[in-house]
């Protein structure tokens, strides 16, 4: 089992030319981001807002609005701490 790269993430190798799972969207950013490029857009597009978020001083991770990094499946709070970093 080979180790990741240093600018690697979990959830990677998943991400590539794969739909998104989600059907409910509470925020276009994330809906268009789908529709155009599947999951690999999506997650590039929170990886955008997870970098902005700490470049801002806060410390916010993938885990701490998804359930797992290999469905993405999100936590009741996903939507509410998503808000604020659009």
């Amino acid at each position: 089992m080979g180790s990741l790269s240093p600018n690697a993430h979990a959830g990677d190798d998943d991400a590539a030319n794969k739909p998104c799972t989600t059907t409910k969207f509470s925020q276009p950013s994330v809906e268009k981001a789908c529709k155009e490029g599947g999951r690999k857009a999506a997650q590039k597009l929170m990886k955008d807002l997870v970098k902005k978020a700490k470049a801002a001083g806060k410390d916010v991770k993938c885990l701490d609005c998804h359930k797992d990094v290999k469905n993405f499946e999100l936590k009741p709070n996903a939507v509410t701490d998503l808000e604020p970093l659009i």
